[in-house]
């Protein structure tokens, strides 16, 4: 149905197959959809902003982890110079 009908590139040239999903990767309605549907099971139809959606899904694995990450904020324009500074000490 994907291939035939669907009008996402990206899915409809897999075939439907979106692989894996993680949390926060994808719009919260679909998100939605796809936790809560068994697997094996398909999902009611449902909308987001990009249209109607119907999912059926086919595996669910654990949760591979936290995973660690930094953020970096450099300050630009007349405040730079000064926040600059005050790192390097």
């Amino acid at each position: 149905m994907a291939i035939s009908d669907s009008e996402d590139p990206g899915s409809k040239s897999a075939g439907g197959a979106l692989g894996y999903l993680t949390a926060l990767q994808v719009v919260y309605e679909f998100e939605n959809a796809a936790y809560e549907t068994p697997v094996g099971g398909i999902s009611d139809v449902f909308r987001t902003d990009f249209g109607f959606h119907i999912l059926r899904v086919n595996d669910k694995r654990k949760n591979l982890g936290e995973v660690k990450a930094r953020h970096l904020l450099i300050r630009t324009g007349n405040n730079a110079a000064q926040s600059l500074r005050k790192l390097k000490s």
